[in-house]
């Protein structure tokens, strides 16, 4: 068991020591994300701007095109795009409407939703966001 924590941190150590070389590497990626939403036009993601974190939260993470987070589905009926049926499965494609909210995720915590908790994987405790800032 011992063997098995000492590769772990080893691995880690390796990762760790890589960290430069991948953050330069992801740099250039990053900066093109950046351009892209900032050169967004109102009509591209309707309400992006007003329900985005980025720029204002140093945290949030940018990324194009936007991450959604998907709620609830309306009870209004399914409008039906395509539909096929073989001898093993009929298949349809259907629209749906439902509430939806842009994401502002920072690595632990996703700001659009700063109510959903993170577990520690080590102590298996439950951490909140507000919790996690103030400490």
């Amino acid at each position: 068991m011992l063997e098995y924590h000492r590769n772990r941190l080893e691995n880690l150590e390796v990762i760790l020591g890589m960290r430069e070389k991948l953050d330069a590497k992801f740099a250039p990626m990053l900066e093109a994300q950046k351009k892209k939403l900032e050169a967004l036009d109102d009509n591209s993601f309707q309400g992006y701007r007003e329900m985005t974190l980025y720029p204002q939260v140093e945290e949030v993470i940018p990324s194009f095109p936007p991450a959604y987070i998907i709620g609830q589905i309306s009870s209004d009926q399914p409008r039906v795009l395509a539909s096929e049926d073989t001898d093993s499965a009929y298949v349809t494609v259907e629209e749906v409407s439902c509430e939806y909210m842009y994401s502002n995720p920072d690595g632990m915590f996703n700001l659009s939703v700063p109510e959903k908790m993170f577990r520690n994987q080590t102590n298996y405790q439950n951490q909140s966001y507000q919790s996690w800032k103030i400490s």
